[in-house]
């Protein structure tokens, strides 16, 4: 350890040793990367994914105005806007529903952040549904997309309830 008490490293994608590199992200601290190929990476995964919505602000403590819920950009409906777990933020359903009613593409969970080994809750991220498919009535939280009754975003839900319904490609070596 340095004398700023924060473990060196390499950056594990440029192998730059003169940026700081740290562990990246909040679930299992994801990677070790300096803070440009951490915003890459990020950001792409973010792009992917839909995590594209902006970041809440910060209240002033001081502050007593009231706080506005967020809504979002295209229909105006209150979102519930999350953190992800690679720093992104994702506006999400105000309701959980069942997975089979949502196309794979905005299926998220909501997990809980324990600080170590505490058991006390100090805050919330969203994770994108991915490797392991929730059963078709599994409550998950979908993106507020998914449920936005704007028409660019309805005929998106189209589009990937159609792709859902295509034949699933099999990996090399995935067995039948």
């Amino acid at each position: 350890m340095g004398s700023t008490g924060v473990d060196r490293h390499v950056c594990e994608q440029c192998g730059d040793a003169s940026h700081l590199a740290l562990r990246r992200g909040r679930i299992d601290l994801m990677i070790v990367l300096c803070e440009p190929c951490w915003n890459r990476y990020a950001n792409e995964i973010a792009e992917a994914e839909g995590a594209t919505a902006p970041p809440l602000e910060e209240p002033d403590q001081d502050d007593t105005r009231w706080i506005q819920p967020p809504t979002c950009r295209a229909c105006g409906l209150q979102v519930r806007r999350t953190r992800t777990n690679y720093d992104r933020w994702v506006d999400l359903g105000t309701v959980d529903i069942r997975a089979k009613d949502v196309p794979r593409r905005y299926r998220w969970r909501l997990q809980s952040i324990h600080p170590g080994s505490s058991t006390v809750i100090t805050g919330v991220i969203a994770v994108k549904v991915g490797a392991i498919e929730p059963t078709p009535d599994e409550v998950i939280t979908p993106a507020h997309r998914a449920l936005c009754p704007s028409p660019d975003a309805m005929r998106e839900v189209e589009r990937e309830l159609a792709i859902d319904q295509l034949p699933r490609q099999r990996e090399p070596g995935e067995d039948d």
